[in-house]
Parts: C-alpha cells; sequence; structure tokens
C-alpha cells in the first residue's frame, strides 16, 4: 500500500453570512488509499505529495494542478478526488475569484461532483447562491451540510434564516420578462402591471446594453403592495437588490410618477445587474455606477456635488473610497450624501480620464472571476487608492 496525505477543514456559514473555519471535522491525514501495483501510481502519489505541500502553504492553484495529474493517473482513487475537491472549494474564494463570479461557481461545482459532501465546497456555493438571492438553491445545499455534519454551530440559524427568505415569494404570482421576473400578490389584479413591465424591460433592454452583461438568471423584482401585509413594509436597506440580487420596489398603489418610477427601477436594476457580475462589491463602486447609468445627474447636478465635497473637504472631511465599505447604511446623513457625491464623480473622473469603455470593461472582468481591485489595475494600471489621490488632487485643482 501507499500511503497518501490529505488535509480537511471544515467549512461553516453563521448567522450573519461570515465563512467561519472549524477543526469539527474528520481529517484525511494519516489515511491510506488502496492502489493496485500499476505503473504510474508511483508517480501519482508523488504528485499527490507534492499537492498537499502546496494546500497547506495556502498555493491553491498549483496544489489543484498537481491533484489533477495524479487524478489523471488514478481515477478511481477517492483521496486524491477528496484533495483536489478541497482544492478547487479553497480556489474558488482566492486568486481572482470573486464570490460573485460565474468561474468561482464553476469551481465549486466541480468540487462538489467529485466529493458530493465536502462541506467547504456546501458551504461556499450555498453562500454563493444566497448573495445571488437564489434561496432555494442556498437552501437545499445548507440542508445537505446539516445532513453530513449535524453538529455545525450557527447551521440551523442560517437554515431557517433562509426559509424565511423562502417564505418571502409566497402567495407572489410571477409574470416573466426576458432576465428578469415580476414577482407580485396573487389576491389582486395590478392596474398597472403592463406599464411596469414594460418599464421594467426597457430599462432591462438599455442597462444590458450599457454594461455589455447579460444575466445568469433571471432577476426577481418583488412589487411589495400593502395587501402584502408586513411583508409590504420596506425593509433595511441591507437586504435590498445591492446585497442579494434582488429588486424590491414599494409602489403604494400605482405609478402616479413615471419619471421616478423609472429612474428607481433604473438604479436598482444596475445593483441587481452588478451583483451577479461580481457578487458584493465595494458600495463607492456600486453606488457611483448606479449614479452614472441609473440617475445619469445633470451637469447642474453634478457640479453641486463637487461643491459640497470640496466644501467638506476645506473641513475635517477627507474622501475615503476603501473605507465606506459594502453599504453607506451606518454612515451618518451628512457622510452618506458626501460619500455618493464622492463615488459618482470618482466614476466620473474615470471615465473622463480611461474612456467611456471603462465601466463595461471592468463589469466584464468582474464576470470573469477578477477582483475590483484587479479589474481597475488591469485597465488604469494604477491602484484604487492612487486613483483617488489623483482624483482629489484634479478636484482641487479645479476648485
Amino acid at each position: 500500500m501507499n500511503k497518501v496525505v490529505g488535509t480537511l477543514i471544515a467549512g461553516v456559514m453563521c448567522v450573519t453570512l461570515i465563512l467561519i473555519l472549524s477543526n469539527q471535522l474528520p481529517s484525511y491525514i494519516g489515511q491510506k488509499s488502496v492502489l493496485k501495483k500499476k505503473e504510474g501510481t508511483s508517480e501519482s502519489h508523488a504528485l499527490n505529495q507534492q499537492g498537499v505541500g502546496f494546500l497547506k502553504k495556502g498555493k491553491f492553484q498549483k496544489a489543484v494542478e498537481k491533484f489533477r495529474a495524479a487524478g489523471a493517473m488514478d481515477p478511481k482513487d477517492l483521496v486524491i478526488a477528496h484533495n483536489l475537491s478541497l482544492g478547487l472549494a479553497r480556489l474558488s474564494k482566492v486568486n481572482g475569484n470573486s464570490a460573485g463570479s460565474r468561474r468561482s461557481e464553476a469551481l465549486l461545482k466541480e468540487a462538489l461532483n467529485l466529493w458530493p459532501e465536502n462541506p467547504e465546497a456546501l458551504n461556499s456555493l450555498s453562500f454563493r447562491y444566497y448573495e445571488d438571492g437564489r434561496y432555494r438553491d442556498a437552501w437545499n445545499l445548507a440542508v445537505r451540510l446539516a445532513a453530513f455534519n449535524p453538529d455545525l454551530p450557527h447551521l440551523s440559524d442560517y437554515i431557517a434564516r433562509l426559509k424565511g427568505l423562502m417564505e418571502e415569494d409566497k402567495g407572489m404570482v410571477a409574470e416573466e420578462g426576458q432576465y428578469f421576473r415580476l414577482l407580485y400578490s396573487g389576491a389582486r389584479q395590478l392596474e398597472f402591471e403592463g406599464e411596469l413591465l414594460f418599464i421594467l424591460q426597457e430599462q432591462m433592454d438599455s442597462l444590458t446594453a450599457a454594461l455589455g452583461i447579460f444575466p445568469s438568471h433571471p432577476i426577481d423584482v418583488l412589487l411589495m403592495t400593502k395587501d402584502l401585509g408586513e411583508k409590504a413594509k420596506p425593509v433595511d436597506p441591507v437586504f435590498k437588490g445591492i446585497y442579494d440580487g434582488r429588486i424590491r420596489l414599494y409602489p403604494g398603489d400605482s405609478l402616479n410618477d413615471r419619471e421616478m418610477w423609472t429612474g428607481t427601477v433604473r438604479h436598482e436594476m444596475v445593483h441587481a445587474l452588478l451583483h451577479q457580475a461580481g457578487g458584493i462589491l465595494p458600495a463607492w463602486f456600486q453606488e457611483g455606477v448606479a449614479q452614472k447609468l441609473g440617475e445619469r445627474p445633470s451637469a447642474g447636478k453634478a457640479l453641486e456635488m463637487k461643491r459640497a465635497l470640496r466644501n467638506a473637504m476645506e473641513g475635517v472631511f477627507t474622501p475615503d473610497l476603501l473605507s465606506y465599505g459594502d453599504s453607506f447604511v451606518s454612515l451618518p446623513a451628512d457622510e452618506r450624501n458626501l460619500a455618493y457625491a464622492d463615488s459618482y464623480l470618482f466614476i466620473e473622473y474615470l471615465e473622463g480620464k480611461y474612456g467611456e469603455n471603462m465601466i463595461p470593461v471592468i463589469v466584464s472582468d468582474l464576470q470573469q472571476g477578477l477582483t475590483l481591485e484587479e479589474a481597475m489595475r488591469a485597465f488604469t494600471k494604477k491602484d484604487i487608492s492612487d486613483l483617488q489621490a489623483d482624483f482629489i488632487k484634479d478636484l482641487q485643482k479645479e476648485g
């Protein structure tokens, strides 16, 4: 027999949806693989051991390459398959594979094909689906994870949370558009349903052309009318489309102001499309692009934002895109307005300097698996911090 070494660290999903690593699951260290004596077996063993070494060092791409080579020599060896599965699950979270990228999802699916019980892959792919608003898919994977590892902390809370989110659709009917679904109360007939469907399709067509991307699955647009009771109360902004890929609209009983509704739909649709392309992105990019392509502020409005930002900079406010995090929600109202202005004006500045094709190129790179930082650097040849420093100098020079 040849000893084949592997490692396993379990992935755990907590109720706050932050991945926590645990050591509660059995390790593959020291397990033996029953291999027939045949040509190539010793070489596959050596390749597997090299892969384990890379895995321990966090060099997941190299580990995957070694495990693939070993698996090609001994395709029936389960320990090699498990190691490759583990390497793929870890590779999905690093080396440019953003949480929302299609490449990340493909790696995780491959990991589960090799080892259906892989806790890290089940964990990560469930979270990926949660981020994308695909709650039933996320729930199915979480239930599978619980079946294999029932004692993982917080998992039952997470499953209950997903079940509650699935209930959000209960009692609602769907109207299909191209790349979206309009969901609304089945207990009523909407007088403005046709008009809203037209607005949604019009803006979807416009924005997919502007961004150069198309949704991998339909975006859910939930119409939260008053007859839905508690569900119709506006929720905390953290649960809006920027975070889970869904759009929630609170129309009352009519579309009195079509221009306002068009602007709202367009803004939220940008968030949902960016989410599909890159997962949870920094708030400055989400809001900057959503304003640029959504509201499309006039020259006069942009000038007002510049003046407000310059005035604030003369005091204690210092623009810092990276400090805004994933949401402006926690910022004080005055700082929130400045963060919106900072984000929009930064995107406007970059387009002016690097070209109007900047947004679709960066979004395409996000969809291919690059992080935002990598995509920005590839396009501008500079880090975001340096770009912001250039922007501030330009803003002050104009003043």
